[in-house]
């Protein structure tokens, strides 16, 4: 069984074990029949899983990771949405735009400094998984960090458009809240997406961090390269790029 997730690892066990063991009997019990002997309820077979990844089930390599991918995606919401939301208010907006300063320089000017911040913060994040939690890390940790940068500038990119058509701080927060209450719910860290309606699992193929929440547990625990992670990263990549770019088109189109 796979236990890179402990929640369904044990429910799998579970239901293995009760399986296997009531085909054991019955298989046992046709046998005796056949000889002209009585039903006995020893089962016949000895059932014995084998758990790859995370061997003692232990809950904190599960959730870790994916409190990971979530710290990522609220640093990149607060960083945002805050700064420009309140340079609005305050008027400091309009004076940039007046500026010599290109939109797309000031964009950039908004973008890096958070993005190099919500960076470090990974590294923060990183080193008190595996640090102070002990959760293993079996890949790469140069790949960990990519894929990171590339889901944070689709949450960057998702902030600023929030930050774009918000009028103050009030709007912006309950902007997030509708943003990222479906990501922590419908990204398969609470709920298992396998039983979502399948209406429900069509929408997260188009939540980021439902494809950041595979790729680190499956970094952390399973050690498995890109090759493998590909069919997860490139989705993930073209949300990205997509929010981005029209976020940037919609603030820049603000500025002039």
């Amino acid at each position: 069984m796979d236990g890179s997730n402990a929640s369904i690892a044990m429910i799998t066990q579970s239901y293995v074990g009760q399986i296997g063991g009531q085909a054991s009997a019955d298989i046992f019990n046709q046998r005796l029949q056949r000889h002209g002997f009585a039903k006995f309820a020893a089962p016949l077979f000895d059932l014995r899983s084998r758990i790859w990844y995370n061997g003692d089930l232990e809950s904190r390599y599960f959730y870790v990771p994916g409190i990971f991918a979530q710290l990522l995606m609220l640093i990149s919401m607060i960083l945002t949405v805050s700064s420009v939301v309140k340079e609005k208010t305050r008027g400091t907006m309009e004076m940039l735009s007046v500026t010599p300063l290109k939109p797309t320089e000031i964009i950039m000017g908004k973008l890096i400094p958070f993005g190099a911040i919500a960076m470090f913060d990974i590294l923060i994040c990183f080193l008190i998984a595996t640090l102070w939690f002990g959760v293993p890390m079996y890949g790469s940790v140069i790949l960990l960090f990519i894929v990171s940068a590339v889901y944070l500038l689709a949450g960057l990119g998702t902030r600023l458009a929030i930050s774009t058509f918000a009028r103050n701080e009030r709007q912006a927060g309950m902007a997030n809240l509708l943003v990222t209450a479906p990501q922590l719910v419908l990204s398969g860290f609470i709920f298992p997406i396998a039983n979502m309606p399948p209406f429900i699992q069509g929408i997260t193929y188009f939540l980021p961090l439902r494809y950041l929440l595979s790729i680190t547990r499956e970094l952390f625990l399973k050690g498995i390269g890109i090759n493998y992670l590909w069919p997860e990263i490139w989705p993930m990549c073209l949300i990205a790029v997509v929010i981005l770019g029209v976020s940037i088109m919609k603030f820049r189109q603000k500025l002039e």
